[in-house]
């Protein structure tokens, strides 16, 4: 009897201890399942969140992502410009721009900057940018775009009213006066330099370091170098030597000052004089600009 109670006990000790085991295992199976499940779970259910947030962060720095301004490519235009001009002042950059021909911006042929004048409508450029010398006449229909080349700019397209250029240069085409100044006509009732600003003109001084800053044909922007001015005995006129300024710069502005490359300082030159601007790229000239040019100052003012 005891033999048979003792394999009875042992039966059931093992049942009981194999039940055991198998709740453990299947404790344990459950243990590993459940973090996996909660993987699981959460990849279905954040997953989306995730994506949406993920979504959401892209197209708000795709909003407010910095841009450079002074390198964007200006929009183009249609017509003579924007609907509005700008509210506040654009950038030195822009009292330098291109002259074109005819009544929308294309090509542009010759550069000129924007002055200080009690009307706040004078530009300055080349005398043979406007005027066609000895023998010839004014050129008509001119636009002035601020800051870009081929009508291109927030400021817009400004007509060319009217130009003053000295006797000697119409009469005999003296490249010692190779200088213009034009008066713009207003946009929606603003003078040029109220949009754009001005640089005030120098006369009288001897060139040094000069800043010069124009618009090769073709190009949309303002291309800009620094040099030293120097005098050609045989010309009376002065050079600097500079690459990069090809057709279209004729009129561009020398610049004298700490900003100067950026259009900003006192004009006391104009590409222009022996040569139209010089017999090559590199090497550009201006005519001196003394009490003659002074006078051509007054006379555009008077217009106003």
């Amino acid at each position: 009897m005891i033999a048979a109670v003792d394999g009875c006990d042992r039966e059931r000790t093992e049942t009981v201890s194999s039940e055991s085991r198998t709740a453990s295992t299947v404790a344990r199976a459950i243990g590993l399942l459940l973090p996996c499940a909660a993987v699981v779970l959460c990849a279905v259910v954040v997953s989306p969140v995730l994506d949406q947030g993920r979504s959401e962060l892209l197209s708000t720095a795709g909003e407010h992502a910095p841009q450079d301004a002074t390198r964007e490519e200006p929009p183009a235009l249609t017509g003579d410009g924007p609907a509005q001009l700008p509210a506040v002042l654009l950038p030195a950059g822009y009292r330098i721009g291109a002259l074109s021909r005819g009544p929308t911006p294309a090509q542009h042929y010759c550069t000129a900057s924007v002055i200080d004048s009690p009307h706040h409508d004078l530009l300055i450029t080349a005398a043979h940018c406007i005027h066609n010398g000895a023998g010839g006449g004014f050129v008509t229909d001119v636009g002035f775009s601020p800051g870009s080349g081929g009508g291109k700019g927030p400021a817009g397209l400004w007509r060319v009213r009217a130009a003053v250029v000295d006797p000697a240069w119409s009469s005999a085409s003296d490249p010692a006066v190779d200088v213009a100044v034009l008066v713009l006509a207003p946009r929606q009732g603003r003078a040029i330099e109220e949009v754009v600003g001005g640089n005030p003109l120098a006369t009288g001084h001897t060139p040094a370091l000069v800043g010069m800053v124009g618009i090769p044909g073709g190009a949309a922007v303002p291309h800009a170098c620094s040099g030293t001015a120097r005098v050609d005995p045989a010309q009376r006129q002065y050079h600097v030597y500079c690459r990069g300024f090809s057709a279209g710069t004729s009129g561009s502005p020398w610049l004298a000052g700490p900003h100067a490359l950026a259009g900003s300082g006192s004009v006391i030159g104009v590409i222009g004089g022996y040569q139209r601007g010089g017999p090559s790229d590199d090497d550009s000239y201006s005519s001196p600009f003394g009490d003659r040019v002074a006078a051509l100052y007054a006379r555009a003012v008077a217009l106003g």
